[in-house]
């Protein structure tokens, strides 16, 4: 077992990947992957290699931090017409992705530029403004907002009767690590 406090999560991953490669113990990477909704395309994963975690068989890590790591991401989520997407330059169908699925990952903003595109949109009335979430996640976490909800659905058959639920809507999930202090890195699935 490590355990203290450590001054930041990179002091604490190298001190827990120091004492496990001395020890010669065995290594196990953990890839944080999201299974996304697929539409016609079906499910699929999509991997967040910045949340890649190693863990040591028989080697816990209880070193702690001073103070919790935070990420607050204010989002919009905005419906636009596709003549305002074409004019942006905006087009799905070049962006590699299955039917039903997008990334903005593909497209290159900077958050003032969106922030100033969407104001200017919702004063103009060529958009609406769906949801306005604040999402908070802790450093090394996910965290996910459904604009939306989840509809029962019943099955009958022999054992009986059964409800499932499935979502429906918008559903975003965020992950986020905080490196030398700032929170520098944060992807949208």
């Amino acid at each position: 077992m490590v355990s203290g406090t450590v001054p930041s999560e990179e002091a604490r991953d190298g001190i827990y990947m120091t004492v496990g490669e001395a020890l010669g113990l065995k290594r196990k990477i953990r890839e944080l992957k999201y299974t996304t909704g697929g539409g016609k395309g079906g499910d699929s994963n999509e991997d967040v290699g910045f949340m890649e975690r190693t863990t040591f068989e028989g080697l816990v890590n209880r070193m702690k931090l001073p103070m919790a790591n935070q990420v607050n991401v204010k989002l919009s989520v905005v419906e636009v017409s596709k003549k305002f997407m074409d004019n942006v330059g905006i087009d799905w169908s070049n962006a590699g992705l299955p039917t039903g699925q997008f990334s903005l990952t593909k497209f290159k903003f900077d958050a003032t530029t969106l922030n100033n595109m969407i104001y200017a949109m919702k004063n103009d009335s060529i958009a609406r403004v769906l949801a306005e979430p604040n999402l908070s996640v802790m450093s090394g976490e996910t965290a996910d907002f459904l604009v939306g909800g989840e509809i029962p659905i019943v099955t009958t058959n022999s054992d009986g009767v059964s409800v499932t639920y499935k979502e429906f809507g918008v559903k975003l999930g965020i992950a986020a690590k905080v490196e030398n202090q700032k929170p520098d890195k944060a992807q949208t699935v």
